[in-house]
């Protein structure tokens, strides 16, 4: 939890997709796309990506 603290230490690490559980909907995050699911707006499944990836559901 707590993603947007984190963020930038997950940057660091320079992947190109990160899937991230337990995240909240909420967020604006510097990444290339983003998406989220869940029923709970605080606990869901984020999924980032990053460089020149592109993400669609």
């Amino acid at each position: 939890m707590a993603l947007r603290l984190k963020f930038d230490r997950l940057r660091s690490l320079r992947p190109d997709v990160a899937v991230v559980q337990e995240c909240a909907r909420s967020w604006r995050l510097d990444c290339t796309g983003h998406d989220w699911i869940g029923f709970n707006p605080d606990k869901g499944l984020g999924i980032f990506t990053f460089g020149d990836l592109l993400l669609t559901r």
